[in-house]
């Protein structure tokens, strides 16, 4: 089966064997590639060129109805060449064409951005423009232009006037004038009968005498705030000098012009002055005083009367403090060398002492220092603060530390734990006695407890009784605590935080519950622990123990309990880490 080349038709051969279907194919083919073709019209003929997509748009941006247009020139009022220049000839528009009743509209002009009210404004222009703005009234504005007028009143009473005339005086006015008469004082000005008003200087003071020349001519401002008038120029301060305080021949700036000096210059010699440097220290004055001389000098003046001094005069100024010892040596002040030494490098202190408080005072070598590494910092040797705080030893040093040149020796003596430490336990025991809680060997000077101390007694028999005491080798007792079933101390809260013991303070100290809340270790008049009991002699302030307690030989912490329905209803325990060093 063969097929066409362009359309695809099949082609039996001879041998193949005809479809329908694929004759019906055929026709289906051929009536779809016909319908998509052009009609041939008789006496037309298609274009042998592609019809391209720029050419399609360019042909859709053409406007509905237009032509090959070609300008045509014109001539007469209006002329036009091909070229689209169009002019109006000189008279052809008239009044009538831009008065607001004839109208010519804005979208004529330009790109009509001008409407027919504003070519209305025109209306009336029959003739010159400057002779109608001629015509025209002045515009009054004193502000923008200052008038001008001549001056017809007194010294101090000024009177002018403008023309065209102001209705009011209004901020800001400026008005000129030709001054008639020289003032003599505060002055006024009146201008077109609006009222008197203060003429005054740039700070608002009154002029003074002589500041309106006559004949000169001056510019005022209105000042609508103060009410008056301010002179434009003026010269502003000069201060009080008269001529009698300018020297003679020079002159100086005044309210009425420049002053001549009338200060006479005193060229007197002084013949007492002590050299003939510019300035002198010295001590020959006869009161041994330290004296300054320079110049120049006010000497001989014996009138009263102010005098100015050139030549070779002196000034004798008191300075009885520029001695060598008040500054540094090296340093030279109006000739005098200074003798106050600069100390560099380490400079040792010349002693030392203490404060109530133990604050270390040291006291320098007099003399300057700059300060810092180099600077006259102070070395105070340990042998003087050895001498002040003479508790610093080796005895009072842990081992193995060192301070102030000191090696320590104080080495720790032992620990001990300990875990509810107390009578012996258990329900209904019968546990009347006295018990060690703890021991403190006499090798140590100083032991504490980290941890704590409960006692307790349950209500019954006013009888029983538990009582808390350190006792020395020797049998001394120091009481602690003392509690009966009658002071309702039936609870296991009553607890001593610890305790310290410093042999050398012989002083225990603890933090009770007892005391108050909070409260820290040593607080309370007896340093934490309770009163004496049977006679027995107890704590001192801060802790301190008896006066025939031993310090020195083993310590114990002991209860005693009587009259003991046993454990659980009486009882003491001490709990925790007792360390002694």
């Amino acid at each position: 089966m063969q097929t066409t080349g362009n359309l695809g038709l099949k082609k039996p051969e001879g041998t193949d064997i005809v479809d329908i279907a694929d004759l019906n194919g055929n026709m289906d083919i051929l009536d779809n590639a016909v319908n998509g073709k052009m009609d041939k019209v008789t006496g037309k003929q298609l274009s042998t060129n592609d019809y391209t997509t720029a050419e399609k748009t360019k042909l859709a941006g053409v406007a509905t109805g237009a032509n090959n247009y070609s300008h045509p020139n014109h001539t007469g009022d209006i002329t036009s060449t091909g070229d689209g220049v169009t002019a109006i000839s000189a008279g052809v528009i008239v009044n009538a064409d831009v008065n607001a009743a004839a109208g010519i509209d804005a979208s004529k002009i330009g790109t009509g951005v001008v409407s027919n009210a504003e070519f209305g404004y025109l209306d009336g222009v029959t003739g010159g423009i400057q002779g109608q703005l001629d015509s025209k009234v002045p515009l009054t504005d004193y502000v923008r232009q200052p008038g001008y007028a001549v001056d017809s009143g007194t010294a101090n009473a000024k009177v002018i006037t403008l023309s065209p005339a102001p209705t009011s005086y209004v901020d800001g006015m400026a008005v000129s004038f030709k001054n008639a008469v020289l003032s003599t004082g505060a002055a006024t000005i009146n201008i077109n009968g609006l009222g008197n008003k203060s003429i005054v200087k740039s700070n608002g003071s009154a002029l003074s005498s002589g500041n309106l020349k006559a004949g000169s001519i001056y510019t005022i401002r209105y000042n609508a705030t103060t009410g008056n008038f301010i002179l434009q120029g003026e010269g502003g301060e000069y201060g009080t000098a008269t001529a009698a305080d300018v020297i003679s021949g020079k002159t100086i700036g005044s309210d009425t012009g420049l002053v001549t000096g009338v200060i006479p210059l005193n060229p007197t010699t002084f013949s007492n002055k002590i050299a003939t440097a510019d300035k002198v220290v010295s001590s020959n004055s006869g009161d041994s005083k330290m004296h300054v001389y320079v110049r120049p000098f006010k000497e001989g003046n014996t009138t009263g009367t102010t005098t100015a001094y050139s030549g070779d005069v002196w000034m004798d100024v008191l300075a009885d403090d520029l001695r060598p010892e008040n500054f540094l040596a090296g340093k030279n002040m109006l000739g005098v060398a200074g003798a106050i030494p600069t100390i560099t490098g380490t400079d040792t202190a010349a002693t030392v002492a203490h404060y109530p408080n133990d604050d270390l005072a040291v006291y320098v070598n007099r003399g300057y220092r700059a300060g810092g590494i180099g600077g006259g910092e102070v070395k105070v040797p340990v042998d003087m603060l050895k001498g002040q705080y003479p508790q610093i030893n080796a005895d009072n040093l842990r081992a193995g530390v060192s301070a102030w040149g000191i090696t320590g020796a104080l080495q720790p003596a032992g620990m001990v734990t300990l875990s509810n430490v107390g009578p012996p336990s258990g329900p209904q025991a019968n546990n009347n006695g006295t018990y060690e809680l703890l021991r403190i060997p006499a090798a140590a000077k100083f032991a504490g407890l980290i941890g704590s101390l409960k006692y307790w007694a349950r209500s019954g028999s006013s009888s029983r009784i538990i009582h808390l005491f350190f006792r020395d080798s020797a049998g001394v007792i120091c009481n602690c605590k003392y509690t009966s079933a009658g002071n309702t101390d039936d609870s296991q809260s009553n607890v001593y935080t610890g305790f310290y013991l410093d042999k050398s303070k012989r002083t225990i100290v603890t933090n009770s519950g007892q005391v108050s809340s909070g409260s820290t270790m040593g607080s309370g008049a007896l340093g934490g622990w309770d009163t004496m009991y049977n006679g027995n002699v107890g704590f001192g302030a801060g802790g301190a123990l008896p006066a025939n307690f031993n310090v020195n030989g083993d310590i114990s912490l002991l209860v005693e309990i009587s009259s003991s329905y046993g454990e659980g209803y009486d009882s003491a325990r001490a709990d925790g880490i007792l360390v002694y060093w």
